[in-house]
């Protein structure tokens, strides 16, 4: 079972991020810094400031996430 949430540390990058949701799907990522977790970052709010011709592709097979097109 893939985990709920995935983990980032809070000097990682925004491409690294962004990889992060790549590979884990839409789900929040936990910030770390060290072992104190101190945010998280909710894939809605990244994806609402995020412009639609910058957002990547959803997941296949993950209903509910629409396509490309779909407006958020």
């Amino acid at each position: 079972m893939d985990p709920l949430t995935c983990r980032l540390r809070a000097e990682d990058s925004l491409e690294e991020a962004l990889a992060h949701y790549r590979g884990c799907g839409p789900r929040p990522l936990l910030v770390f810094d060290g072992d104190d977790l101190i945010g998280v970052l909710y894939p809605e709010y990244v994806l609402a400031a995020t412009p639609a011709s910058d957002r990547p592709p959803p997941p296949a097979g993950i209903p509910g996430t629409g396509s490309s097109t779909e407006r958020l």
